[in-house]
């Protein structure tokens, strides 16, 4: 008998399997969070990771993740219509395609050596499909896990896994109206704050102060022309941009058009980003979403301060360590980064970070992990599968 958190545990150690198949592959935030979920994880549990890509932990097993070009580019050549009515609905564009294999071959793994409990990270509704297939023929309870976008996560969550964590506390209110019949909390992402020292060593950025800096995939729902558009109308500092997505042309040309030699845009390895937000004075994302939004954290976690969008995501994540604005209104946006260029914020934004450290988040997942794995042993209930939604009901 073990006794963690006030939960009394049969075994010894609780083994857990956690599922996902984009890392090794991507490099960004989120599963740069995961890696510091593992290693919190594994001073109480044993963790078994099964993954899409190379992983730094001593206990896993990498099944690749099928990159299929052919049948992406089959699906690419469809009509719009075709390819969002139809494929994507039935979850067979190319990544879901691509996480249904991953999962059939982990399904192998798991049969091997069965776990106390599995984590689905960001493997979509096939996981959590494949989860209860598991979980009806051997007893494992399962966890999804997802980013944080509406229709995404109810799409996985539908499914019924035993508990759904959403990491984006507006997602979660959400999908508790939607599937009263699924156990939703809320839990944010985690950080390594000690891996973002303030006092570290800063890039060499020639550029004319004060820097301004944006950073993620350069998607339409980041809104970086906004971010051009209010340090346009600020007439002084630079904006640099990092990063790489379909909108990169444009935003090279609006960007030059607007700003001159008072934009940049770029794209560096994620290992070196804290030398970035080190440099930087003021990071800035006018995103009108987030799944989560770890460059706040990571950027307040070297004690550089936030401009960003005001909604009740953010403004949990920045708190005091920065300023919360309607990024549409250009001379609001313009007037924020003024003024927070001109604050003196001391520790704030560190301290805000440190709120997400994995000292203090970790203990949540690990309970709830715990509490997951002994309902299942006292009430092997069934669980409901959801209709999806019509595109009428989704907001």
């Amino acid at each position: 008998m073990k006794k963690i958190l006030g939960y009394t545990i049969e075994e010894d150690v609780m083994r857990i399997m956690i599922l996902i198949s984009v890392v090794g592959k991507v490099k960004r935030g989120g599963e740069s969070s995961l890696i510091g979920l593992v290693s919190f994880l594994r001073k109480y549990a044993e963790i078994h990771v099964i993954s899409g890509g190379p992983f730094p932990h001593d206990k896993v097993t990498n099944l690749g993740f099928p990159v299929m070009p052919k049948y992406t580019a089959l699906y690419s050549g469809l009509p719009p219509f075709m390819r969002n009515r139809f494929i994507r609905r039935m979850h067979l564009d190319p990544l879901s395609v691509r996480n249904l294999f991953f999962c059939k071959h982990a399904v192998r793994v798991i049969r091997k050596q069965p776990p106390d409990l599995i984590v689905f990270r960001s493997v979509g509704p096939w996981g959590a499909k494949i989860g209860r297939y598991l979980r009806n023929a051997y007893k494992i309870p399962f966890v999804s896990i997802e980013g944080g976008w509406k229709t995404g996560e109810r799409e996985t969550a539908r499914y019924g896994p035993n508990l759904h964590i959403s990491v984006n506390i507006n997602v979660a209110d959400y999908l508790k109206k939607q599937l009263p019949g699924v156990e939703v909390v809320y839990i944010p992402n985690g950080i390594s704050v000690a891996n973002f020292d303030p006092e570290g060593p800063k890039a060499r950025v020639d550029l004319p102060r004060p820097m301004f800096l944006g950073c993620g995939a350069m998607y339409k729902f980041k809104r970086f022309h906004l971010a051009i558009e209010a340090v346009s109308l600020l007439g002084k500092g630079t904006l640099l941009l990092l990063g790489k997505g379909s909108e990169e042309p444009y935003l090279q040309q609006f960007g030059k058009a607007r700003l001159g030699h008072r934009f940049k845009m770029t794209s560096v390895p994620y290992d070196e980003m804290p030398s970035f937000y080190r440099a930087a004075d003021i990071l800035t994302l006018p995103s009108s979403g987030e799944s989560f939004g770890m460059a706040y954290i990571e950027a307040m976690a070297c004690n550089t301060p936030v401009v960003a969008t005001n909604d009740r995501n953010r403004k949990i994540i920045v708190g005091n360590g920065g300023k919360l604005i309607d990024p549409e209104d250009i001379p609001a946006y313009a007037t924020a980064l003024d003024q927070a260029c001109k604050t003196d914020y001391g520790e704030r934004p560190r301290h805000q970070a440190e709120r997400f450290d994995w000292a203090i988040i970790g203990p949540k997942y690990l309970q709830a992990f715990e509490e997951t794995v002994i309902r299942s042993k006292r009430n092997l209930r069934d669980f409901p599968v959801y209709r999806r939604m019509s595109k009428k009901r989704r907001n």
